[in-house]
């Protein structure tokens, strides 16, 4: 899954109250991954986290995630690098 949304994302977590803290303890990752995803750092989670996170903002997780074809799951902006 990768976020879509990270406008929506931050406006649900501002509506339900939460601090970033607040999600990631709710959603069970780290404060760092929260901020994260938030701020563009990271764009790909796990289903079982989209799901989790989509959970503890009680929203739809279509709403701010969506498939990925490789099944991705903490890719960042910047890609990864690889060995020579």
């Amino acid at each position: 899954m990768r976020i879509t949304h990270r406008e929506m994302f931050r406006a649900a977590i501002d509506r339900a109250g939460l601090s970033y803290r607040g999600l990631a303890d709710r959603a069970g990752c780290s404060l760092s991954f929260i901020s994260a995803l938030a701020n563009g750092r990271k764009t790909g989670v796990t289903l079982e986290l989209a799901e989790r996170i989509s959970e503890a903002l009680d929203i739809p997780v279509d709403l701010i995630f969506e498939p990925t074809e490789s099944g991705d799951s903490g890719s960042s902006v910047r890609g990864s690098r690889t060995a020579a």
